[in-house]
């Protein structure tokens, strides 16, 4: 295709997220999204945008602007932002940005922030070339589920692992362990689990959660700590590992570890090929937790920050 295809960035419009999801799926081949995970995403922002850009008539980048979700108070708004490689150099990213940016400000927003992988250094350049930084860096990690042996962890006296499948009345008090313990997780500014019925939606009863994965410690009617197991539709065999919460009191004392071993049982038992998981490179103690269990190393996440395009 020639460079010279006049580009079109259009407000996406809600019979055309199938081909959105094309693009971002094959720019994200690790992290593919359904339509209903999409939709069950954006059903809990206060409100969000999206666009396309075709060049030459096909579609060839796409973009999203919302609040974000862990400090909606935040003067500085979630992106995501992706053009297919082989138009790449031709302004479209250019074009994207500047939309992002007007709309942006509309809502009252000074800059965005958003993650791209240190695999494509092309990605961060992008940005960093237009004023941003780099303000933290997950390293992601996979374990090989059938040749990970067990922790063989047992929780401290006093406390069960049990799932919210099992003991759905304990999901408050989940929440709770994640409103101390989401805080605690490396951030600047801090992040927030946020309401209850947000938590819910998004981390108990979204299209890639299940409750059975959902393992809970729990002292009497207590919930200590959690770690949940999610499952991308279109990645039958993977699951990834979220959040592991413990409540402060509890820290140390092996309900991690714990908790770490049930999701490994589960994951044997239902034929998980892969279990994947990322952390803050600051977040010391799960990552020594994730090298004991056998997790490997892949290319991290670079959070980025960084002011708005220039208005046009």
């Amino acid at each position: 295709m020639s460079t010279a295809s006049p580009i079109a960035v259009e407000p996406l419009s809600p019979g055309e997220l199938d081909q959105w999801l094309s693009v971002y799926n094959r720019v994200a081949p690790d992290d593919p999204t359904t339509a209903e995970e999409w939709r069950a995403f954006a059903a809990q922002l206060a409100w969000s945008v999206d666009w396309l850009v075709r060049a030459g008539g096909e579609i060839v980048g796409i973009a999203h602007l919302g609040p974000r979700l862990s400090l909606p108070s935040s003067d500085h708004g979630s992106i995501d932002l992706a053009v297919l490689q082989t138009h790449r150099r031709q302004g479209i990213g250019t074009a994207l940005f500047a939309a992002i940016s007007d709309e942006a400000r509309d809502h009252g927003l000074v800059g965005v922030r958003l993650m791209v992988s240190a695999a494509d250094p092309e990605d961060a350049a992008w940005f960093l070339r237009r004023g941003f930084a780099e303000v933290g860096r997950n390293q992601q990690v996979a374990l090989d589920v059938a040749s990970a042996p067990p922790l063989d962890a047992a929780p401290p006296d006093g406390v069960e692992i049990t799932t919210l499948a099992a003991r759905p009345e304990l999901t408050r008090s989940a929440w709770e362990v994640a409103r101390e313990a989401v805080p605690d997780i490396p951030a600047d500014p801090p992040e927030q689990a946020g309401p209850y019925e947000q938590w819910v939606a998004l981390a108990v009863d979204a299209p890639w959660c299940r409750r059975e994965g959902f393992f809970v410690a729990v002292s009497g009617d207590v919930v200590v700590g959690y770690a949940a197991l999610t499952f991308p539709a279109l990645l039958p065999d993977v699951a990834y590992h979220q959040l592991t919460a413990v409540r402060r009191a509890w820290r140390g004392r092996g309900v991690a570890a714990a908790l770490k071993d049930a999701q490994l049982a589960y994951a044997k038992q239902r034929g998980i090929r892969q279990l994947l998981t990322e952390n803050e490179l600051r977040n010391e103690p799960i990552r020594r937790l994730n090298a004991r269990m056998g997790y490997q190393p892949l290319p991290e996440q670079i959070t980025l920050s960084g002011p708005l395009a220039p208005p046009r």
